[in-house]
């Protein structure tokens, strides 16, 4: 495991293709958990620049991206599978789309003024190619981050939006990240001064945000560390756990995970608020996957177990019964 202590301009200014795979769960971060902590993050890192004055300016880490190596067929971007950290890279796409646009709509603002209108040009230009690979522009190569299946609709029509062109899907969850982030942008950056104000926003997102990324080896187990890592704020479900030793385990057999996602696993992930919302009271609280996913587990392994054991007692489950990865998913459907 190689780990860099490095900036957001330092992952996204990289020609890489950072994909999110299969067995991960879908975008679910919110505005009171994650996106307004870390606006008064971003907010906070842009004031010490602001007010820095010719003095250093400390940096903000953000959290930790573990990354693992994939073969890339010739002439292809180089690409990295998100093994923990795409909440937080999706995320950030998000927010740098979201101060992109709150720039160019600063244009107007300071229309007359030829130094704001220069910083804020300057301020623009160090965001906007952090959020695509302008060499793969007809391609879905162009995104830096690529999210799982069902989120893929709601991330792109957000990356492909303009300043002027809103996002077609408002009620995503995606779509109500970037509007709350370039709401946040746009009151920030209409204070004088606002030219300083820009060039200090960019600095802090690409500059003053920083991340450990850690690149797996040939001889780390990407399963094996998935399982042990928590997405900063959401702990993860049973549910995410069983869903990601399905996949890996297809994957590990040759079997067509995509099909196998989309045939038995989509609904779980399509309508998240439906399924993750808790059922029961007080400590007896569960997120309705898991309540049936214990369910299941119950009918099928046929004795008591711990709802943090339910993705061994499932792994179990199937390998007594010899269950192959499609089996097991199609059984949980019926």
């Amino acid at each position: 495991m190689q780990p860099s202590y490095i900036s957001v301009m330092n992952v996204f200014t990289q020609q890489t293709r950072y994909t999110v795979p299969l067995f991960q769960r879908p975008y679910v971060w919110k505005k009171e958990d994650q996106w307004q902590p870390l606006w008064d993050d971003v907010r906070e890192a842009a004031e010490r620049v602001l007010n820095a004055q010719g003095r250093p300016v400390s940096s903000h880490f953000l959290g930790t991206v573990v990354l693992d190596q994939t073969l890339n067929p010739t002439f292809s971007l180089p690409r990295r599978e998100v093994i923990d950290g795409q909440q937080r890279l999706t995320t950030l796409q998000l927010v740098l789309k979201a101060a992109e646009h709150a720039l160019d709509e600063l244009r107007s603002t300071v229309a007359g003024d030829e130094e704001a209108t220069r910083a804020v040009d300057i301020a623009s230009r160090q965001i906007a190619p952090l959020t695509s690979n302008p060499a793969y522009a007809d391609d879905e190569e162009r995104y830096k981050v690529w999210p799982t299946n069902e989120d893929r609709p709601a991330f792109r029509d957000v990356m492909d939006s303009t300043v002027s062109e809103a996002p077609k899907l408002p009620d995503s969850r995606m779509a109500q990240a970037y509007r709350y982030f370039r709401d946040e942008f746009r009151g920030w950056l209409m204070v004088e001064p606002h030219g300083a104000r820009a060039m200090a926003l960019a600095s802090a997102l690409k500059d003053h945000l920083r991340l450990i990324v850690l690149d797996l080896d040939t001889t780390d187990e990407p399963q094996a560390i998935f399982e042990t890592l928590n997405a900063h704020g959401t702990p993860l479900l049973p549910a995410d756990l069983i869903k990601n030793w399905l996949l890996w385990e297809g994957t590990r057999q040759g079997l067509p995970t995509d099909k196998l996602y989309l045939d038995f696993w989509q609904p779980f992930d399509r309508d998240i608020d439906h399924w993750r919302a808790l059922t029961g009271t007080g400590h007896a609280a569960r997120a309705r996957v898991d309540t049936f996913l214990g369910n299941w587990l119950t009918r099928h392994v046929r004795q008591p177990f711990r709802r943090s054991t339910s993705m061994i007692a499932f792994s179990h489950s199937c390998a007594k019964a010899g269950h192959a990865p499609r089996k097991g998913s199609s059984t949980l459907r019926r």
